[in-house]
């Protein structure tokens, strides 16, 4: 015969099914609050790293605008473009080269070993007009070392730089001091025993002025030919 359970198992029954949904909805409490503490506990965080972000970039901005700008390079001085302009001019001058005898100088004695030498009529003039737009360098072929010293005082008289007042003791050794200085314009005069016609026909410059006595004034395209230096176009330049 079949018997129904009793009260008492029904309540016990009754009472661990309530136990379990109890643990459960306990667990997932738990867990909620565990998502949600750390939830709103990171994003505090976030948003003072945002606002602490912007507070650098505001600041960054604001010293950028309170610093000032970098002070311009200093202007040169009046003396330093002077000084900077004299020497573009000198590295733009072309350079000259003038041997001196018959065509600066003339030598009134008859006697090569005891020359009187003295300056043409205004070329001391000349020369001082030449010094400002050519590198200049004067060449005198000498017979004596006198002969050296009298040269040396008429040229103290103008403005060449000693530096540039060359000596020679044939044609061959002007030639090659000339082509050594490699110049745009030669003046050629010769001395008392030629006539400069060796320079003149060996030497390979741009342009070439021949000062010769008793000769008309004639031009090529590299050459002058002239009875003196006053008559050439350098002259009147």
């Amino acid at each position: 015969m079949l018997t129904r359970p009793s009260n008492k198992w029904l309540t016990i029954i009754l009472i661990k099914w309530m136990g379990y949904s109890s643990f459960a909805a306990a667990l997932v409490s738990v867990l909620v609050y565990m998502y949600k503490k750390k939830h709103y506990t990171i994003a505090p965080k976030l948003s003072s790293l945002q606002i602490n972000t912007a507070s650098c970039y505001n600041l960054n901005t604001q010293i950028q605008l309170l610093t000032p700008p970098p002070s311009p390079e200093p202007t040169k001085s009046w003396s330093t473009r002077l000084l900077n302009g004299v020497i573009s001019a000198t590295r733009k001058r072309k350079r000259l080269t003038i041997s001196l005898k018959n065509t600066v100088l003339w030598n009134p004695s008859r006697d090569v070993n005891t020359p009187i030498h003295a300056f043409h009529e205004n070329t001391v003039t000349l020369l001082n007009k030449l010094v400002h737009l050519y590198d200049i360098y004067v060449i005198t072929h000498l017979n004596s070392t006198e002969e050296r010293d009298q040269i040396n005082r008429l040229l103290s008289k103008s403005n060449i730089d000693i530096h540039k007042i060359l000596f020679c003791s044939t044609e061959q050794g002007k030639l090659h001091i000339i082509q050594h200085l490699k110049p745009d314009i030669h003046i050629e005069g010769g001395c008392e025993t030629t006539d400069g016609s060796f320079i003149i026909n060996h030497l390979d410059v741009k342009q070439k002025i021949w000062i010769k006595k008793n000769n008309a004034t004639y031009n090529t395209d590299h050459i002058q030919l002239s009875n003196t230096i006053h008559d050439t176009w350098i002259a009147q330049c």
